[in-house]
């Protein structure tokens, strides 16, 4: 049973936040919540604490007995309003996992289970235990190794990326998502996957070609070892000196003296890149330190820039300059 009704489309920004948030308190007996992007559930928390008095006080003439309960509840308390809720589902691998990190840091008490990976063509894998099992009994699937070879499941190998190739009962036939994906496990026979980036988002301005994918390692590259920020992604900065791809970070991560070095020396691992950056194309790579309201501030970019918020998407690479 779906909790929040349709809303209308001219509906956005804190009118569209502040109905969502009227039908979810509402609601008692809420047990699990899914969403795609972990920030957005922390979002809709951080507005809910804003607002939590104008909130409580539309919903007391609504339901008076919920009201009262609410008063008694503590905005930074989820387990407060919802006591039955139990499971929040959202995307956990690459360039999502800090983000539902973060989430799971926040809901204490509440399992913050880690999606399959779902596209809309179909499932390629299915939360189970810790792990992430293809779902070998929904479709027929293929991985792409990197020399291009075409393998089965049986025959996948850990620490490599391939690419996944799909063929439904639908008649979708050998369809090639544009997802990298490395075994992490098994459950019995069947490979683990996780989630590494898309193959299908590249920036590619001067005949660079980065894509999220390898963007994605670079950073996963850089801070091996340290904490993850939780805010990390790259994106062309056009400065009056030329085009520098730019790591915008937290603040702590950009105090490491030796971050533009190390971020630059992954980047030359595409060739492309080192090519554009020795023609004096590119300018070398550089780090802007970004405040804790950098998850928001991204998103409600997004938005403006015309993407529903619920099908904003974490990402390593934005192609985007400003």
């Amino acid at each position: 049973t779906m909790i929040v009704p349709p809303l209308a489309d001219d509906v956005h920004g804190d009118r569209f936040r502040r109905a969502t948030l009227g039908a979810l308190l509402l609601a008692r007996g809420l047990r699990l919540v899914s969403i795609w992007h972990a920030s957005f559930l922390t979002l809709m928390l951080d507005v809910m604490a804003r607002d939590w008095d104008v909130l409580v006080d539309a919903i007391a003439p609504v339901d008076r007995r919920r009201g009262s309960e609410l008063r008694r509840a503590s905005a930074a308390d989820v387990r407060s309003i919802w006591p039955r809720l139990t499971l929040v589902s959202c995307w956990g691998d690459g360039p999502a996992a800090r983000h539902a990190n973060a989430l799971a840091d926040r809901l204490v008490g509440i399992e913050v289970q880690r999606k399959g990976l779902i596209a809309t063509e179909g499932v390629v894998s299915v939360p189970f235990g810790s792990l992430h099992p293809i779902a070998i009994r929904s479709h027929f699937f293929e991985f792409l190794d990197p020399d291009g070879r075409a393998r089965l499941a049986d025959e996948l190998e850990p620490d490599v990326d391939y690419h996944v190739v799909l063929t439904t009962g639908g008649g979708l036939y050998r369809y090639r998502l544009g997802d990298r994906v490395r075994v992490d496990g098994c459950v019995d026979r069947t490979p683990s996957l996780t989630f590494v980036g898309k193959y299908d988002r590249v920036s590619d301005r001067y005949g660079e070609k980065l894509s999220d994918a390898f963007v994605a390692g670079v950073i996963e590259a850089v801070f091996t070892g340290t904490d993850r920020p939780q805010f990390a992604m790259l994106a062309p900065d056009e400065t009056p000196a030329g085009v520098a791809y730019t790591l915008f970070v937290d603040r702590d991560a950009a105090r490491r003296r030796d971050l533009s070095v190390a971020l630059e020396r992954e980047l030359r691992r595409n060739p492309h890149y080192a090519w554009c950056v020795d023609l004096g194309q590119l300018r070398p790579a550089a780090v802007a330190a970004v405040g804790p309201g950098a998850d928001r501030a991204y998103v409600e970019a997004c938005v403006a820039r015309g993407q529903r918020l619920g099908d904003v998407k974490p990402v390593s690479l934005d192609g985007s300059a400003g």
